[in-house]
C-alpha cells in the first residue's frame, strides 16, 4: 500500500492529463482491474478425465469393463509398485487397436483405469468427434472451453498436465492422445 501511495504521488507530480479540468490542476486516473472470473483448469481436467471417453474408453473403468470394450489385452506389463504413490500399477497393451490402458489397484484389490493413450493406428473418437488425424483447429473448436494457456505447436492440453487430455500434434494434426495425469 505504501508503494502504491508513493507511485501515485510520483505520477501525480510528473504526469499531465490529456483532458482539461475546470480548475487547471493536473489529474491522474488509476483503474485497477481484478479478474472477476477465474477458470479452474485443474478441475476441468479432472472432469474431462471422468466424463470424456474415446470409443467408450475412459478413466475409472474396471478391468472387466475394459475387457468388454477392447477384449483381452494382447500384452500386459508386470505389476509394479509406484515409488510416487505406493500403489500397484499395470498397463495393458492393445497394439492392433492403437491403445494402451494403465490401471491402479484400489484398496479393495480391484483395479481401475487411471489413464490411457491412443496411438497413430487408433480409430477411436471422443464424444466431441476428435481422434487421431483431427486438425488442431478441430481440437480447439471442440475443446475451446477446456483449453488453457499451456498450448504449443506440438501439443494442445485440455485441462492441465496434472489431469486432462493432451493432444500431441504433428504437422497440425493429432498424432497421439493421452488422457490422465501426465505430471505429478
Amino acid at each position: 500500500l505504501t508503494i502504491l501511495a508513493l507511485f501515485l504521488s510520483i505520477i501525480g507530480c510528473t504526469s499531465k492529463s490529456t483532458s482539461e479540468t475546470t480548475d487547471d490542476t493536473d489529474s491522474v486516473s488509476l483503474t485497477i482491474v481484478e479478474p472477476t472470473d477465474s477458470v479452474d483448469y485443474l478441475q476441468i481436467g479432472f472432469d474431462l478425465m471422468r466424463d470424456e471417453s474415446f470409443g467408450g474408453i475412459k478413466t475409472g473403468l474396471s478391468t472387466d469393463e475394459v475387457v468388454k470394450l477392447l477384449g483381452e489385452a494382447e500384452k500386459k506389463s508386470e505389476i509394479t509398485a509406484s515409488e510416487a504413490d505406493g500403489m500397484n500399477w499395470q498397463t495393458w497393451f492393445y497394439p492392433n487397436k492403437g491403445c494402451e490402458v494403465s490401471f491402479y489397484q484400489n484398496e479393495d484389490q480391484s483395479w481401475s483405469s487411471a489413464s490411457y493413450i491412443l496411438k497413430e493406428t487408433s480409430t477411436f473418437k471422443s464424444t466431441h468427434s476428435i481422434g487421431i488425424g483431427s486438425t488442431a483447429e478441430e481440437v480447439k473448436t471442440a475443446y475451446q472451453k477446456e483449453i488453457g494457456t499451456d498450448e504449443g505447436t506440438e501439443q494442445i492440453i485440455a485441462g492441465t498436465v496434472y489431469g486432462g487430455i493432451v493432444f500431441w500434434m504433428t504437422n497440425g494434426k493429432v498424432r497421439n492422445i493421452f488422457v490422465g495425469a501426465s505430471a505429478e
